[in-house]
């Protein structure tokens, strides 16, 4: 009975560390600009320069237009975390994290997009 127990215990265990390492976060590290923006619902392409850059410190720099963000992030399984210097948190899937490319699935205000970006 015990063994069961603990073997249960560890292989909980086991399966909870591999859902916090989905991505390596250094593999994020670089500049990155967006080649797709999509409302997956209606299959519109969204209108907008998008940029990205990570450094290796857990520091990024967005940059939508002319609007500029920047802060802290991290990544926890396949999500990635942003905190933009003196605002709230924000959360992004990361559907795909290649060496050359990154897609987020995001849900705004409702609507599922799908951002593509690549690597510069």
């Amino acid at each position: 009975m015990r063994i069961n127990i603990l073997i249960s215990i560890l292989g909980l265990f086991l399966i909870s560390c591999d859902a916090l390492s989905t991505y390596d976060q250094a593999a994020l590290v670089g500049s990155w600009e967006a080649v797709e923006w999509k409302n997956l619902s209606t299959g519109e392409l969204i209108p907008g320069h998008v940029s990205f850059s990570f450094d290796d410190n857990g520091r990024y720099k967005a940059r939508y237009g002319d609007s500029l963000e920047q802060g802290r992030y991290w990544m926890v399984s396949d999500n990635l975390h942003t905190v933009e210097d003196g605002m709230a948190e924000k959360k992004v899937k990361i559907e795909k994290l290649t060496a050359d490319s990154l897609v987020f699935g995001m849900n705004r205000m409702g609507q599922l997009e799908s951002l593509t970006l690549l690597r510069k």
